[in-house]
């Protein structure tokens, strides 16, 4: 059922349907699916919790844009949440890098970011939110124990 619908909303998007969609099997507050059309490959994230603030993040999508710092976003809904961003292959999540300087190349990416002095007059707190998101998910994939460690 989930999947038809998902195929509705990518044809009214796009003016045609995919030529594949599977269950992407990442993500923690969103179902994620991947999908093929013209020969290029996106992943389409439908929202299961409502949990963030969706016209924040259209707001910071566009900020960073052009920054390289983030994959490109193809189409958003701020009412909805409903993002389709390119697929980048190979993409690992912090969890699954095994570099032994991923915490080093973490914190240059966030330092890049800050240098950027991007005005969003939107305040995050990275500890609240993670406290957020534990109350929130019922089955979750990931040990927060050693990333909280980490931000502390």
């Amino acid at each position: 059922m989930k999947e038809k619908r998902i195929n509705e909303i990518i044809h009214s998007i796009f003016n045609k349907y995919p030529t594949s969609l599977s269950l992407y099997p990442k993500g923690l507050t969103n179902e994620n699916w991947i999908f093929t059309l013209d020969n290029e490959t996106y992943i389409f994230r439908y929202p299961t919790i409502l949990v963030n603030n969706y016209v924040q993040e259209q707001k910071v999508i566009e900020l960073l844009k052009n920054e390289g710092l983030d994959v490109e976003t193809i189409y958003f809904d701020p009412n909805t949440g409903i993002k389709i961003t390119k697929y980048i292959d190979n993409l690992q999540e912090f969890s699954e890098c095994t570099l032994p300087n991923k915490i080093e190349q973490t914190a240059l990416l966030m330092k890049q970011l800050h240098d950027l002095q991007i005005q969003t007059h939107y305040h995050f707190h990275p500890i609240d939110k993670l406290e957020f998101y534990k109350s929130k998910v019922k089955h979750c994939p990931y040990t927060f124990e050693v990333d909280a460690l980490l931000v502390k």
